[in-house]
């Protein structure tokens, strides 16, 4: 938030953001990024 030119409005986050599941990781590698174009 201090790194950043314009007011970020955080006042509706609630933490961090759950890891994402085995299942979650094997689709964006294989079903939406299949090429690696975008993930590394």
């Amino acid at each position: 938030k201090d790194n950043c030119s314009f007011d970020l409005n955080i006042s509706r986050c609630k933490g961090e953001t759950e890891k994402p599941t085995e299942e979650e990781i094997y689709l964006l590698y294989n079903r939406v990024d299949p090429e690696g174009i975008f993930l590394p």
